[in-house]
């Protein structure tokens, strides 16, 4: 497999975004329309920028700042989950993704992933989508290259639902010069890739550690806290090798959820992946 036939696989590239960069008072945002649908991506710099960006696609972004508020129109309160303030605070540039599907549920009491989540993908799929996560791909892939120009060298970090789209980002774009993937489900038979806003119906013919063939000779650093992703996922890890390449582990015992210790370690590692 090849980024073409990734491509081809996720059914892209699908529908074109129109895109805006607009300045606002913490730095600027990234506006993507399409789909019937507006996403905005906010995209800081900090003072002592240190000269690489994070892309962090994730469910929504207010989460990911410390200081941010919820979001009113949502009925109950997502976790924070700070890693855009980490990063902003470890001389990180970031652009944060909110994902399509919990924007078009935002106002949906239901917390089921199926109950909350099978509309928007039954209506991208309407829309002419071939699977859900190229759905998602589609947009990431547009901020990437939007902000190309302007952010320094990228990299990628994802956890769960960001983790996947961050490991095929990556596969599918070389401006990522990094990437993390934090407990994603790493292959099939772990986590839940044929929900319908992933590939659904779709059933691909190689497993993941060919996906992460795709990233090499790039970096990556796989986290593995043996909620979705143990020793299975770390065999498969490990076992994509080419040439003097390999997947670096960050095994923690955390669960699902990183560990602080764990962040820190991936901030450190995004750190010396991303300099000169």
């Amino acid at each position: 497999m090849d980024a073409a036939d990734l491509s081809t696989l996720l059914g892209l590239p699908g529908s074109t975004a129109h895109v805006d960069v607009a300045r606002t008072a913490d730095g600027r945002e990234v506006v993507l329309v399409a789909d019937d649908l507006t996403l905005t991506c906010p995209w800081q710099q900090p003072d002592d920028w240190n000269g690489a960006t994070v892309v962090l696609p994730w469910y929504d972004t207010e989460s990911l700042f410390a200081d941010l508020p919820p979001d009113p129109r949502r009925p109950f309160v997502r976790t924070k989950f700070s890693v855009a303030t980490d990063l902003l605070a470890r001389g990180f540039g970031i652009v944060a993704i909110p994902w399509w599907a919990e924007e078009l549920a935002i106002s949906s009491p239901e917390r089921n992933l199926a109950d909350r989540y099978g509309a928007p993908a039954a209506a991208a799929l309407e829309q002419g989508w071939s699977t859900g996560l190229g759905r998602s791909m589609r947009d990431v892939l547009t901020v990437v290259e939007t902000i190309d120009p302007d952010a320094g060298r990228l990299a990628i970090l994802g956890h769960s639902l960001g983790g996947k789209l961050a490991l095929f980002a990556a596969a599918l774009d070389p401006r990522l010069s990094a990437c993390v993937t934090h407990e994603l489900g790493l292959g099939w038979d772990h986590s839940n890739w044929f929900d319908p806003w992933y590939f659904g119906e779709v059933r691909p013919d190689v497993d993941c550690d060919q996906i992460l063939a795709l990233v090499a000779p790039r970096p990556v650093l796989y986290g593995a806290g043996h909620g979705f992703d143990g020793d299975e996922g770390i065999a498969m890890a490990r076992s994509v090798a080419t040439d003097d390449w390999q997947v670096d582990i960050l095994e923690h015992h955390n669960g699902h959820r990183p560990s602080p210790e764990a962040l820190a370690d991936a901030y450190t590692w995004l750190y010396d992946h991303t300099r000169g």
